[in-house]
């Protein structure tokens, strides 16, 4: 009787212990907010796997209509012009302008590299943003939807709002009203066209005294440094805004035909081909004009006498540049559209019409976007667009190693990605400091510290982080990873050269 009221006892107090201990659980202050954050984190890291992307792009409305031609032109229309027009002259006048303009080219091929393999890994609208959900988590990839806004949204606005400028300054407005109606296949076989004008027209018009030295040595222009090899650095960072607009085309893969096979083609197509017309371009203004008095393509014909010439050249900008505003607004909505499907925006920007437009979602974007180019001044957001792109760029790099390394590796390599990404970022920015003041040797000494860590971490993801087998029907960007974390050294370094160049010039 005895044994069987203490079992009974035992029982009860156990028991009730139990039954304390899970309502301390759930009223316990310091134990479920913990939980709850963790949960918050892991929302917030949260990838997004690529059998769901694939899924998806499955099950979307939008149709694969959109052709390598097609992809190409948009792609050109949206880079040749924004950038060799409004840039040419200044990069010119005080660095190098063709040099500049091939070295950003490479740069900018290198990502296109990466741009090349992940649109064929992840063929889904939003470009980096979709990369990142992938790669990074859902955190990196809010932000890059938010950078990308700035290079597409914003910057077309910017252009906008230039464009409106020229036509009201005595330009042929009734060209910016008319000529979309004809398409941006017809109005970028224009802009081409008028570029390969300047440049056949430009060499003939070539004073070879002009050219001669092809870099000038470096010396002081209107109270501030110019030319040399440091110009050159400067140019290659200016000019590397002129090819802000290839990663647009990546935006439309889920539109494209046969995205495994024509998107690789199209990104390196609209790099290269923009290279070659605004290096070219800018060679030809070199050649007509002495340095420091090249203002635009309209001044180098005007110094030679040829003022019929002139009028086309600023004809020809006039009424090509809506179609870089159009292209932007293009990309804008389908960046969009990828948030919406994500449950990261009202479902109204993902809703498709009958005829697989995104109504609603251009609708309301053109209108947002139309208002900023009327009250938002653009003059100091160029800058931070231009740092967006590269904050975008360098996201894309990171998102190809980590798809690459993260299933072999998956707690050694995104460790090694963020310490080689930061020690590169840190040393660019730790020697832009040394350099331009000659007394901070401190500065230029931890950039080398930080460089040997950017490249020992290169060499251990290389060593220790067995890279993912690539699908036969991907393309695959050579040399990784030592390709991408050669960019990441130079490209931060040019876009921190020219924002430091800046502030040197305006605290002047």
């Amino acid at each position: 009787m005895r044994s069987s009221h203490s079992k009974f006892t035992v029982e009860a107090a156990v028991g009730t212990l139990t039954g304390l201990n899970q309502v301390a659980s759930k009223r316990s202050p310091a134990t479920q907010p913990s939980k709850k954050n963790g949960a918050r984190v892991e929302n917030v890291l949260r990838l997004k796997p690529l059998s769901v992307i694939h899924a998806e792009e499955t099950a979307k409305q939008l149709p694969r209509h959109l052709s390598l031609f097609d992809l190409l032109c948009i792609g050109i229309g949206s880079t040749v012009g924004s950038g060799i027009f409004s840039t040419a002259g200044e990069i010119i006048s005080s660095t190098a302008g063709f040099i500049s303009w091939i070295v950003a080219g490479v740069v900018c091929c290198i990502n296109a590299l990466a741009f090349m393999e992940l649109v064929t890994r992840i063929p889904s609208s939003g470009s980096t943003y979709a990369y990142s959900f992938h790669a990074l988590g859902k955190l990196p990839a809010v932000i890059a939807a938010w950078l990308l806004t700035l290079e597409y949204g914003i910057s077309g606005s910017g252009v906008a709002r230039k464009g409106a400028g020229m036509a009201g300054g005595g330009a042929p407005s009734k060209c910016c009203s008319t000529n979309l109606f004809f398409g941006i296949p017809a109005i970028t076989t224009i802009k081409v066209a008028v570029v390969l004008f300047i440049i056949i027209a430009g060499f003939y018009l070539t004073d070879s005294s002009n050219l001669s030295p092809f870099v000038p040595p470096r010396h002081d222009v209107d109270g501030t440094m110019a030319f040399g090899t440091h110009g050159i650095i400067t140019g290659a960072s200016s000019a590397f805004f002129g090819y802000a607009g290839f990663d647009e085309v990546c935006c439309l893969a889920a539109e494209a035909r046969n995205p495994k096979k024509i998107m690789p083609l199209a990104v390196i197509g609209v790099v290269t081909g923009t290279m070659f017309l605004s290096a070219f371009a800018s060679l030809a203004l070199s050649g007509m004009i002495p340095y420091p008095e090249a203002a635009s393509f309209g001044s180098g014909f005007q110094y030679q006498d040829q003022h019929w010439a002139a009028q086309i050249v600023r004809a020809g900008e006039t009424c090509t540049m809506p179609v870089v505003v159009l292209v932007c607004f293009l990309a804008q909505p389908r960046l969009n559209y990828a948030l919406s499907c994500d449950g990261l925006m009202p479902r109204i920007f993902s809703k498709v019409d009958e005829k697989g437009n995104l109504f609603e979602n251009t609708l309301i974007s053109g209108a947002f976007f139309t208002a900023m180019a009327f009250v938002v001044p653009f003059d100091t957001l160029w800058d931070i667009v231009s740092f967006g792109m590269l904050l975008s760029f360098n996201m894309s790099m990171a998102s190809l190693l980590m798809v690459r390394m993260r299933e072999s590796s998956p707690r050694l390599a995104p460790r090694l990605i963020t310490v080689m990404v930061a020690s590169a970022c840190l040393a660019a920015f730790l020697y832009q400091i040394g350099y331009s003041n000659e007394g901070h040797v401190w500065c230029l000494v931890l950039s080398i510290l930080f460089l040997v860590v950017a490249i020992l971490s290169c060499f251990a993801m290389y060593f220790k982080c067995p890279q993912v087998a690539q699908n036969g029907d991907n393309f695959t960007a050579p040399f990784v990873p030592f390709l991408p974390a050669g960019k990441l050294l130079p490209g931060s370094s040019a876009q921190l050269h020219r924002h430091l160049h800046k502030l040197r010039v305006a605290g002047s």
